[in-house]
């Protein structure tokens, strides 16, 4: 059993692409049941699930989600056709998903052992502005991890009340007002291989 409160024994799934909610789910599941899942097996999920999305589904282009609504519904839609089939992610955990207030300070401060937080924010690159999903645990009292699949780092422990999270509810909320579209990131010559 994974020891939730060390972040040395926790491996997270490095995302793949543009499909930072994909990955987020997987490893927000696997710490909160400190699954013992092979990461190559949790990677072929990965890569089942951007597969529903991207040709059964087509609600992704190439795996991001740039609306929440989509991204619950979809998530839904996948552990549904996962329960029919019986495949990995029915057998191993028992999932239910809501939509948040925003006061991330709150939810972060209400959540369960066996719950995590997904959570979309802007990003601000060089030469472009993209969103970003980052997913939010809960292993201690008033304190919290950070799971990034994009970071070189597998956890960031921060205090409860502090500054990152606050930040992160600020890129949160910039969001409002914002369009992303996959039309002019699939001209961008690092993308093109997921523009297929």
């Amino acid at each position: 059993m994974v020891n939730k409160g060390d972040s040395k024994i926790f491996r997270r799934i490095k995302q793949d692409g543009p499909t930072c909610l994909i990955y987020e789910f997987i490893n927000g599941l696997k710490y909160v049941s400190g699954s013992r899942d092979d990461n190559k097996e949790l990677s072929q999920l990965a890569k089942n699930m951007l597969n529903f999305f991207t040709k059964e589904k087509k609600c992704s282009y190439v795996g991001e989600f740039f609306d929440s609504n989509v991204a619950v519904k979809a998530l839904n839609d996948y552990y549904l056709k996962s329960n029919n089939e019986k495949s990995l992610l029915a057998s191993e955990y028992n999932i239910s998903m809501k939509i948040l207030d925003d006061d991330l300070v709150k939810n972060v401060n209400d959540l369960k052992n066996n719950e995590f937080i997904l959570i979309q924010i802007i990003e601000k690159h060089t030469h472009f502005t993209n969103s970003h999903w980052l997913c939010i645990v809960q292993p201690k009292m008033n304190k919290h991890y950070i799971i990034n699949s994009a970071s070189a780092l597998s956890l960031i422990q921060h205090d409860i009340k502090s500054f990152k999270l606050k930040r992160i509810e600020q890129k949160n909320l910039a969001l409002v007002g914002k369009i992303f579209d996959w039309k002019y990131w699939k001209k961008m010559r690092k993308n093109r291989k997921y523009s297929r």
